[in-house]
């Protein structure tokens, strides 16, 4: 028996010595092996498609939308306060209802819409010019309604609208209600944290009250909101809503999005505090303000935040903005598609990212980053394959690939390229290998 212990031994040995000198002499990245991938029967759930929220600029664009997604925010989407309440008690519904047919029983995304966009006739404020360049060209606009301090009545009028329109629509319905587009930003906010937390209560006793299916979504700040979020809970706003949401933004335009990752768990760290139990979301994200990325960087860049952002447990991530305006796909906040040219290719990367991951259960934990920068991240494929996720932000680099693995697939394509010799390329732009399955 000990001769068979010595044998095991000399041969694990001569193993690890061939692994790191294959290919001449240079040494290969060695991934974890096949004993070391999580076994399915660790795993949770499926992740569900309504991950992958994205947001939409005009609803006319949507019949040419290539990508899947599962979930869309309305915002800078013709659907501000001011856009549905031209004066006290009129309403103009045309766009909302654009949206709520163009996707609404039709398809499978939910709809949220961002209430935000105090109309000038309401504000407290109403020559505020600091939300002109948000809103363009209004006024007033990020101040509180004139009322809210003495009843709050027309923020309550126009919340009960447009709950009671939502509910009477034969085409779709809205099922999110998000309170306040980035209110620590003077452009969006300039009151006071006691009024958005009143406006917060009563928008959350209405919804609740007219629409029980529906929920309510927390002001979204942004960068690391935790730091916001703290505030406005000591205000009282900490149960006013039932999902929190922040807008990931890095602080540097372009940044790796895994630079954002403990803002994350900044966030459930102050949830914890106050004993509460309720998803985060990102309900805005992309690479930020800024035109020099090149089609390589943009998919990575997307890519890698959503697969990390799957890997830091939020429930949802919501893109901004499939069809900004921009004329370019090399452009600022995150533009994925555009008339006369069609998707761009970071566009193409959110449906192949897609792909990979809805209906993958995923390993606990999903990803791991190894000493040479390199993440790897295991999953089981929707089709029953075992598959990682790999790549590096820092370097190029040859690693093998463990036992069992003969395929892999790009951001690029459908298409799916065979291993040759045990090892894989990879770089910035993640890439998934498969191994084959194995029937009984």
């Amino acid at each position: 028996m000990r001769f068979f212990y010595f044998l095991f031994f000399i041969l694990v040995f001569f193993s690890l010595v061939f692994c790191t000198c294959a290919g001449g002499g240079q040494p290969l990245a060695v991934m974890p092996s096949s004993a070391m991938i999580p076994s399915a029967k660790k795993r949770a759930s499926a992740l569900q498609a309504s991950f992958f929220g994205d947001g939409m600029a005009d609803p006319a664009d949507y019949p040419y939308r290539t990508s899947p997604f599962g979930a869309l925010r309305l915002w800078d989407s013709g659907t501000y306060w001011f856009s549905l309440e031209t004066a006290r008690g009129t309403y103009d519904w045309s766009t909302l209802d654009a949206w709520l047919s163009a996707v609404g029983n039709k398809n499978s995304q939910d709809i949220m819409i961002d209430m935000a966009g105090t109309p000038m006739w309401a504000s407290s404020d109403p020559g505020d010019t600091t939300c002109a360049g948000s809103y363009g060209g209004q006024t007033g606009c990020n101040d509180p309604p004139s009322d809210v301090d003495s009843g709050d009545n027309m923020w309550k009028e126009f919340v009960t609208a447009l709950v009671r329109h939502s509910l009477a629509s034969a085409t779709g319905h809205i099922r999110y209600y998000e309170l306040w587009n980035e209110p620590n930003n003077s452009q969006y906010w300039n009151g006071t944290m006691g009024q958005l937390v009143t406006m917060a209560r009563d928008a959350y006793a209405i919804v609740h009250s007219l629409d029980p299916n529906a929920r309510v979504v927390s002001p979204c700040a942004t960068h690391d909101a935790s730091t916001w979020l703290s505030v406005y809970f000591a205000a009282g706003g900490a149960g006013a809503q039932d999902i929190i949401a922040y807008h990931p933004y890095p602080t540097t335009a372009g940044a790796d999005p895994e630079t954002t990752l403990s803002w994350i768990d900044n966030i459930n760290s102050l949830l914890h505090s106050y004993s509460l139990t309720m998803p985060v979301w990102a309900t805005e994200s992309d690479w930020g303000n800024i035109k020099t990325l090149t089609n390589d960087q943009e998919e990575a860049w997307l890519a890698k935040e959503y697969i990390l952002f799957a890997y830091k447990g939020l429930q949802r991530n919501y893109w901004y903005q499939w069809d900004n305006g921009s004329y370019s796909c090399n452009a600022a906040w995150g533009n994925l598609w555009y008339p006369g040219y069609g998707t761009c290719p970071a566009g193409n990367a959110y449906g192949q990212v897609y792909s990979w991951l809805v209906g993958s259960t995923l390993a606990s934990p999903f990803c791991s980053k190894g000493a040479d920068s390199t993440w790897t991240c295991n999953l089981v494929l929707a089709n029953g394959e075992t598959a990682q996720i790999l790549w590096n932000s820092t370097t190029s680099e040859s690693v093998a690939v463990p036992s069992g693995f003969t395929s892999y697939r790009t951001l690029d394509s459908n298409a799916s390229y065979t291993i040759s010799g045990g090892t894989v390329l990879i770089g910035n732009k993640p890439i998934m290998i498969i191994r084959r399955r194995r029937f009984s």
